[in-house]
């Protein structure tokens, strides 16, 4: 009696998306925190912290967004590789990162910088530009890119 041949299957990506019928264009930081805004779930921004992306075409038209990760009270995870990966997904020629403090501090950690320049050298070998990292809290919103805080 022979073996029974084993049928192996790999999983399949899918995504899918609608364009919006009325292209949004972020082209100032303004524009991008309204956006946002807009978007946030603001129940939240002063208990947890969270990541959103939203993704660019080459004329700054949001092609979609995402809510990449709902953290904790105190800090939340930037994971590139799902960043990169859904801009690939969706070919986004341009990414913008926001995320909240609910402490009400607009001033970016370090580490937030650190993530900031990963993402900005990650997106520059792909293709994909960085145009911001946005801090949002109830007070205000702090841009990573206006206050010079990015490598030209």
């Amino acid at each position: 009696m022979q073996p029974m041949k084993r049928k192996t299957t790999t999983g399949q990506l899918k995504l899918s998306f609608t364009p919006p019928t009325i292209p949004v264009v972020i082209t100032d930081q303004e524009l991008a925190v309204n956006y946002l805004r807009s978007i946030w779930d603001t129940d939240l921004l002063t208990i947890q912290e969270q990541v959103y992306v939203v993704f660019l075409n080459s004329a700054h038209e949001v092609i979609c967004w995402r809510c990449l990760h709902p953290g904790g009270t105190r800090e939340c995870t930037m994971d590139m590789k799902l960043v990169f990966s859904l801009a690939c997904g969706c070919l986004a020629s341009a990414v913008l990162i926001a995320h909240n403090h609910p402490s009400g501090k607009l001033f970016p950690s370090i580490n937030d910088i650190q993530v900031t320049e990963n993402l900005k050298q990650a997106g520059e070998m792909m293709d994909i530009v960085l145009i911001d990292h946005l801090i949002l809290t109830n007070q205000g919103s702090y841009s990573v890119l206006f206050e010079k805080r990015l490598s030209e």
